[in-house]
């Protein structure tokens, strides 16, 4: 038997090949009959039953796109991107970061680290990196940053220092407050703020201050008669308004108690 019978894995069109015609493991073949491009491993272990395999053109190989992840938000796009599609940075912004988004380091922070490490026995540079860091609610990266040297040079009392602090400011951040109670708006705190500091002024203070009010009622009063003249009624309402609004203005606010002592 000189010949192998093998079929176009598409259109399954028959063919005879000559053994003398095949000069390689992998021969190719074009289909007649359609565009495939076939092939078959040469020798075949069984010459009754070749399997042949379609060969794909260059334009349908598709190559693996290389992915990146922000370090910021943990989104994955294509390497080719500059900018990160879910929070707009740019890449090379966030060169030198942590991977891990949820230390939430910034390239502010990374380049204070890199000065700490340049001139690791200034407090002042460990001061201002962890006071940064706690503005820009990044904690979590001071404490891997801290953690990892602590590591690295078998103990050290600075890390382990920092590390301590660290650890205070983030049990103080998540302390609640126990002067002001947590659901109480801020406009309710400061209502409740003056009227504890208002306290009721003198007697003669109050009379004062309902003089005005008293003689501008009077006035309406006797301009209602028709006994008077009708501008009594209109100067009457205006005096009125015109004590109370400075009343307020004085006080911030108008209440009965600036003219009345309640019990």
């Amino acid at each position: 038997m000189n010949q192998l019978k093998v079929r176009c894995p598409s259109c399954e069109k028959l063919y005879q090949v000559d053994f003398a015609s095949i000069m390689s493991t992998s021969p190719y073949f074009q289909c007649v009959s359609c565009p495939t491009t076939f092939t078959f491993d040469f020798p075949p272990t069984d010459s009754l039953k070749i399997v042949s395999r379609r060969v794909l053109p260059e334009s349908e190989i598709t190559t693996p796109v290389a992915m990146q992840v922000c370090s910021r938000c943990g989104h994955q796009s294509e390497k080719t991107l500059k900018e990160c599609p879910a929070c707009q940075v740019i890449f090379s912004k966030l060169e030198g970061l942590p991977q891990d988004p949820s230390l939430r380091a910034q390239p502010s922070l990374v380049r204070r680290w890199k000065e700490i490490l340049s001139d690791f026995d200034n407090s002042r540079l460990h001061e201002e990196f962890v006071e940064a860091c706690r503005r820009l609610d990044a904690l979590a990266y001071a404490t891997a940053q801290y953690k990892e040297l602590n590591q690295l040079q078998g103990g050290d009392p600075i890390c382990e220092q920092k590390l301590k602090l660290i650890e205070e400011l983030a049990h103080k951040k998540l302390r609640p407050s126990s002067s002001v109670p947590s659901r109480m708006k801020k406009s309710e705190v400061l209502s409740a703020k003056v009227t504890s500091d208002v306290k009721l002024g003198p007697l003669w203070l109050r009379c004062l201050l309902a003089a005005p009010v008293l003689i501008g009622v009077l006035f309406v009063l006797i301009g209602l008669t028709g006994f008077a003249p009708r501008n009594m009624f209109g100067a009457g309402m205006a005096m009125t308004f015109l004590s109370l609004g400075l009343v307020a203005a004085v006080k911030g606010r108008l209440s009965l108690q600036d003219f009345v002592e309640m019990k």
